[in-house]
């Protein structure tokens, strides 16, 4: 609880720096909030839920959701050149589906033809194509606007779960791989397993965003520039209090790494999962069942459970580029009799070290005099822990092990 409080302190005494998230207006659905999802289309932005109702933004700046009768019930879209297609129900039950076009998303055709597939996950668009991802792992491309659908390419693993469109490059996993595809599962990549990882990679354990893919582990983000070929193991500092555990990866933008802290908060990493910082403030507390999107420019979008549509503005999160928040070097570390904490600037007087357990317990403080304070860990039984240091508006944090022979 102390840990708690401390954390909460600290994010309470930042609020001025972390207001990013904007509210925007919420979607209004009569029905089926439960399951609404998200989804942005260049820049536009959808609104869908269980019962097929459509609402949508025209752009960023709109501040009410239109939506229009003639709308069919769908369940995902693209845009090919000026035109709008989505793919909706022709009979549930039977899982049965058309494809239908629009101009303006006001006026719908649908198109002759009734395809019967395996539950469909994405709809992309590859030039003068579209192409079809089914749960099944097949990708099916039309050439002819929807009249057919031939397989083109497969994916070995068949957990739609697993899978991230982004960019039309298609990511999936395998085992402690990544593997990407370029040509909608034409030909696949399989990227360098994860040296480090102790259990296989899972839909809430890695995100990606273009070549940047990363994958979270206990206290380590495992961060790759070139979609998974090669690997650095970031160990993970969260600056706000506490340690990271093992949290959800909620997402990737093109700013960096949103974990899911617990508690319903989101944190933030510019670097690769080196650093995290406090990126929940404007969201509401817990957020609850997060979908997300992000736009062609970089917006991000949040919805809650609900209804409650937030945006987060790309470039809103460089003030995390260190400001307030700074490193504690330690030495030795790991450590088993004294240690010593060197900040990177004179504290100001009556500054405190608070050492903190694993699990949150405080088990040490110490007064900092200067820019460096030794410290006792002969007392401290084995494993992790976490130092935090207030110095007027600044926060300095660190980690350290404690072994014993």
């Amino acid at each position: 609880m102390r840990l708690l409080f401390l954390s909460f302190l600290i994010l309470n005494l930042s609020q001025n720096l972390f207001s990013q998230w904007e509210t925007m207006p919420a979607t209004n659905f009569d029905s089926g909030k439960f399951s609404e999802q998200i989804l942005s289309v260049e820049n536009s932005l959808f609104a869908f839920n269980f019962y097929g109702e459509s609402r949508w933004l025209a752009d960023n700046n709109s501040s009410v959701w239109q939506s229009s009768d003639s709308m069919p019930n769908l369940l995902m879209l693209a845009k090919k050149g000026m035109i709008w297609f989505g793919i909706g129900f022709s009979n549930p039950l039977q899982n049965s589906f058309n494809l239908f076009s629009s101009p303006d998303l006001l006026d719908w055709k649908k198109s002759d033809s009734t395809f019967t597939f395996y539950p469909i996950r994405h709809l992309l668009v590859d030039g003068d194509d579209l192409i079809l991802m089914e749960h099944n792992g097949n990708f099916r491309r039309s050439t002819d606007d929807g009249s057919t659908w031939p397989i083109v390419g497969q994916s070995s693993n068949t957990n739609e779960y697993d899978w991230i469109a982004d960019s039309n490059i298609i990511f999936s996993i395998k085992d402690k791989a990544i593997i990407h595809s370029k040509d909608f599962g034409l030909t696949w990549q399989e990227g360098q397993p994860i040296e480090g990882l102790f259990s296989p990679i899972n839909s809430k354990s890695y995100a990606a965003r273009g070549s940047k893919v990363y994958v979270n582990g206990i206290d380590t983000v495992f961060y790759s520039e070139n979609y998974g070929q090669t690997w650095k193991a970031n160990f993970s500092i969260f600056h706000g209090g506490g340690h990271l555990g093992s949290g959800h990866i909620i997402f990737a933008n093109d700013d960096g790494l949103f974990l899911d802290w617990g508690l319903g908060r989101l944190i933030f990493s510019p670097d690769g999962g080196k650093n995290f910082y406090p990126a929940h403030d404007g969201l509401p507390y817990p957020i609850g069942h997060e979908e997300y999107a992000v736009s062609d420019d970089g917006t991000t979008y949040l919805l809650d459970n609900q209804g409650n549509v937030y945006r987060l503005k790309k470039g809103a999160l460089a003030i995390f580029e260190p400001k307030n928040f700074h490193q504690i070097s330690i030495s030795p570390n790991p450590a088993s009799d004294f240690s010593e904490a060197v900040f990177p600037e004179t504290l100001e007087k009556g500054s405190v070290l608070k050492v903190f357990s694993g699990n949150g317990r405080l088990v040490q403080e110490v007064l900092v005099d200067e820019k460096q304070v030794k410290f006792s860990a002969n007392q401290l039984a084995a494993g992790s822990y976490f130092l935090i240091c207030k110095s007027g508006e600044k926060v300095f944090s660190g980690k350290m092990t404690v072994i014993r022979n």
